[in-house]
């Protein structure tokens, strides 16, 4: 059973982020324009990214987290937390019924979208038939797109913090040094650090540019495989300040750069392209991810660590090419 249970939660939840990722840029959009605001200079995409995509559901995981302890202790119901749960899911998926409609309603407007992205394409070759309702939607546009190959070269590096995070890190250096029940302190630690990491880079790279925000996210993020790949861990040893620190740097740097990568994704696309993009960045995202699940045991940490600070390197190199290779195409466009 949790084979088909794993299948039917990733794919409602790589069908929620993408449709969410395209709601909050829409959403932004309508926010800038009310208050009368210059999307591209000094817009809120970036803030609302931070807080749809990272503070809020971190700051629901952790209070799941906290409560989901609280109820087992005092009751000792797995069914009444199973129970809540469903609950839970069954309210959220619920009040997606009513959320307000923004963005491109109109016929004139989603024909100057697909124009406006079509100018933006690399020009030779038949055009492109309308891609939004093709499987085949996704490579085209990866084969098309040199900035979202570049861009998907970073969310390698994001999948593979994930399985990092919540596998290698706390199993192979909190585990050994402070025992497994360090573990729920430190993820703790962790999560909070993503929550307040979300906001600060989102409104950050509104002000200051997602590519610059990115590479400080970048920096903190690196602490914690650099440490480990040249430092081993030794079991037993406590080092409970160390570990909070490498879970902090960890969680806001990772959390910041999703935020300004996923703000990136919204800037750099437009209509319908941006829903694409969005897919094929939680396709490699997610590939990579399991990648770094399916070196299980095979690898040691110091091994896993090298390797997500060489993915951390190829991220500042491809993130320089993709905005540089963006602004040139804008330049020769206008």
């Amino acid at each position: 059973l949790l084979l088909p249970a794993g299948v039917g939660v990733g794919l409602t939840c790589s069908t929620l982020w993408t449709s969410l990722g395209v709601y909050v840029k829409n959403l932004s959009q309508a926010y800038d324009k009310a208050k009368g605001l210059d999307s591209e200079k000094e817009g809120t995409l970036g803030i609302f990214t931070g807080f749809t995509d990272r503070a809020a559901p971190q700051l629901g995981g952790l209070t799941a987290l906290m409560g989901s302890s609280l109820l087992l202790r005092l009751t000792g119901s797995r069914r009444l937390l199973y129970t809540l749960v469903a609950a839970s899911l069954g309210l959220g998926n619920l009040l997606f019924f009513f959320l307000p409609k923004h963005g491109d309603t109109s016929p004139a407007e989603k024909e100057a979208a697909r124009k406006k992205a079509e100018a933006g394409a690399k020009a030779g070759g038949e055009e492109d038939e309308k891609s939004g309702a093709s499987l085949l939607a996704v490579p085209k546009l990866l084969w098309k797109s040199s900035t979202l190959k570049k861009i998907g070269l970073c969310y390698l590096a994001v999948g593979f913090s994930q399985s990092y995070t919540t596998g290698t890190f706390t199993a192979d250096a909190v585990a050994q040094t402070m025992g497994p029940e360090a573990l729920g302190m430190t993820m703790a630690v962790n999560n909070t650090m993503e929550v307040v990491a979300a906001l600060a880079f989102g409104r950050l790279s509104d002000i200051f540019g997602r590519l610059p925000c990115y590479l400080g996210a970048l920096a903190l993020e690196a602490v914690n495989p650099l440490y480990f790949a040249f430092f081993p861990v030794v079991p037993g040893s406590g080092q409970r300040g160390l570990m909070m620190l490498l879970a902090a740097c960890l969680g806001a740097g990772s959390s910041g750069c999703v935020c300004c990568l996923r703000a990136l994704v919204g800037d750099l696309f437009e209509g319908e392209e941006t829903g694409i993009a969005m897919s094929t960045t939680f396709l490699i995202l997610s590939f990579s991810a399991g990648s770094g699940f399916y070196l299980g045991p095979n690898f040691g940490l110091q091994t896993k660590a090298r390797l997500y600070a060489c993915l951390l390197g190829l991220s500042i190199a491809s993130s320089f090419a993709a905005v540089s290779g963006a602004k040139r195409d804008k330049e020769a466009n206008a």
